[in-house]
Order: C-alpha cells, then sequence, then structure tokens
C-alpha cells in the first residue's frame, strides 16, 4: 500500500484542486444525503483513479490507461487528470473517462484554465530533458509553446494578480528551480 501514490489534490491554494466545489450535500455514508455526485477525485501510478461523494469513502474507477497519473482538476464542469507520456484524461462525472490526445510524449504534470485558455505543464520530452507547456481553446486540440528554456520538467500552473505562473525544478538557474510567468494569458512566458 505504501507504493500506492495517490495525489489527493484538493487542496485548493496549491497547483491541484479535484473539488467540483460543491459542499452543499452535507452527507457522508449515512449522513441522510442521496446526492450520487462525484466530489473529489484523486489519481496516482498505474492509471490509478478514485472518486468520492463524500471525501471519506473511496471507489476505484476504471481510467483505460497504465500510465502513471499526477494531477487532476475540475475545470468547466470536466474533470480532467494529466500523466506520464503526454496522458491526459477527461470525465465529465469523474466515474466514465476519456483519453484526449495531446501531440506529446512529456510527462504532463498540471492543467489549468484562465481566460479561454486551457494550459498544461510538464517536461522530459527528450532524453536530455526539456519543459513543454500546452495549450488548447477546447481542450481537444492541443499546441505546443514554443521555447528555447532548457528547463526541465514544469510541475505547476496556477494564476494570481494579472499572471499565470508555472513552477519546476531542476532548471538552469542557481537555485536548480524555475519559475514562469506570462500576463499575455500564456501567449508569451518568461523564465
Amino acid at each position: 500500500m505504501a507504493k500506492l501514490m495517490i495525489l489527493l489534490t484538493f487542496f485548493l491554494f496549491s497547483c491541484g484542486g479535484s473539488s467540483t466545489g460543491d459542499n452543499s450535500s452535507g452527507g457522508g455514508s449515512g449522513g441522510g444525503s442521496s446526492d450520487s455526485t462525484v466530489k473529489f477525485v484523486a489519481v496516482g501510478v498505474n492509471g490509478t483513479i478514485l472518486s468520492s461523494i463524500n471525501g471519506d469513502d473511496w471507489i476505484a474507477e476504471t481510467s483505460g490507461t497504465s500510465e502513471h497519473l499526477y494531477s487532476v482538476k475540475y475545470i468547466n464542469s470536466k474533470f480532467y487528470a494529466t500523466g506520464a507520456n503526454g496522458k491526459l484524461l477527461s470525465s465529465s462525472d469523474g466515474k466514465s473517462w476519456t483519453s484526449i490526445n495531446t501531440g506529446t510524449v512529456s510527462y504532463l504534470q498540471d492543467i489549468f484554465y484562465k481566460d479561454g485558455i486551457y494550459h498544461i505543464v510538464g517536461g522530459n520530452e527528450v532524453s536530455a530533458g526539456q519543459s513543454v507547456i500546452l495549450k488548447s481553446s477546447d481542450a481537444s486540440s492541443w499546441s505546443k509553446y514554443s521555447s528555447s528554456t532548457s528547463l526541465r520538467e514544469l510541475t505547476c500552473i496556477t494564476y494570481y494578480s494579472d499572471r499565470i505562473y508555472t513552477f519546476g525544478g531542476g532548471g538552469s538557474t542557481v537555485t536548480g528551480n524555475s519559475i514562469g510567468n506570462s500576463n499575455d494569458s500564456g501567449s508569451s512566458w518568461a523564465f
């Protein structure tokens, strides 16, 4: 069980986030709620996906992949899970999952939505390692933001005060960590 790395990503102030935001059901198992809508999703190794209606009781779902999954977010009434080898899954109910072609074999670490654009960050597409930023207006057709940066894997993307930020480790800075930002909805990035 110790090897089962489950990323419970309902930390609302971190880069994760998988809660639907609806905490009004008021129930747990036996709490009197008849709402069976998935409210939480967790992802992990070998395509593990767990869902819960109350945050206490979890059910294993079929992901259709054996790739490691790193992050899950609830965006525009859908769950999106990112993972190894370019894996992106979507689900409208947290139970049935569909694979989306991202056109990359990078380790996709995190997904984010702002101003009508979906963004995914990750890295290590080539043996020497390189960061990757993908963008899409519909979450089905993805394009790479081209950059000359030699950063390693970007692991997180979020928004604060008119800028989108991405973070990663193992880059070319003195500390080995990298922070990038965009003030034009991800059209250009400064690292």
